[in-house]
């Protein structure tokens, strides 16, 4: 069993180091990777204009683990592309548990923490921590509501908010396709509001497709795709 998951984290590892690495949802839903289990995640982030022109290509991932029974650890980390000088790539240790779950009230309640390293010290970069916690509810209709908060720790001020809201609703629109639309509040890197359907692939595979608004500038928004699996 230990050789199998040893292969399983192997993989995934060989597979976020190609793909590039970021921050996924995480932080804004209270689910947990099972116990035993691994969970793959890529991300792309583009926008709409080309690199030259001074658009933004980030590049994610998240690969996450069940310590036991609804605690998570991982790492995720983002990186842009390879021209771009401003923005190197950033690994984020990272952990999460979900101290309360009741299925008869169809409640959850996690909390986690976040690391942001960058490999290197570069304009528009820091090393800080993010805290947050969320509650869910899941609702008539296949629906399911999230709010939550979220703070950052020695995070220059000049980067932006260091404190905000997550709010999270999530519509089953089939046995395999869901609709979700989440806000992060806060003029900085994680302020937008994502709009986007999920659809499963089989029994571990599932895709999602959105498009990202940031809370500031007229032209920070951007299409996301986003591919995750579970061994």
């Amino acid at each position: 069993m230990k050789i199998n998951l040893f292969f399983k984290l192997s993989f995934s590892i060989i597979i976020i180091v190609v793909v590039g690495l970021n921050s996924s949802a995480q932080s804004t839903n209270t689910d947990t990777v099972a116990k035993g289990s691994v969970y793959l995640e890529a991300n792309l982030w583009t926008g709409i204009q080309s690199h030259r022109n001074g658009g933004q290509q980030i590049y994610g991932g998240r690969i996450g683990y069940g310590l036991k029974d609804r605690l998570e650890i991982g790492i995720n980390g983002s990186g842009s592309n390879p021209l771009d000088t401003e923005y190197p790539i950033e690994i984020q240790p990272n952990i999460k548990w979900k101290f309360y779950q009741s299925k008869n009230e169809k409640v959850e309640v996690s909390a986690g923490s976040i690391a942001y390293i960058p490999f290197a010290k570069r304009r528009g970069t820091d090393t800080f921590v993010m805290a947050y916690a969320n509650a869910s509810k899941k609702l008539k209709y296949e629906t399911r509501f999230t709010a939550g908060v979220y703070a950052l720790f020695d995070r220059d001020k000049d980067f932006g908010s260091n404190k905000g809201i997550n709010l999270t609703v999530e519509k089953n629109l089939t046995k395999k396709a869901n609709l979700s639309v989440q806000w992060t509040s806060g003029k900085n890197r994680f302020g937008y509001l994502t709009g986007g359907i999920g659809y499963q692939i089989g029994e571990k595979n599932s895709l999602f497709i959105g498009y990202s608004i940031g809370n500031y500038d007229y032209d920070n928004h951007s299409p996301i795709i986003s591919f995750s699996r579970a061994f």
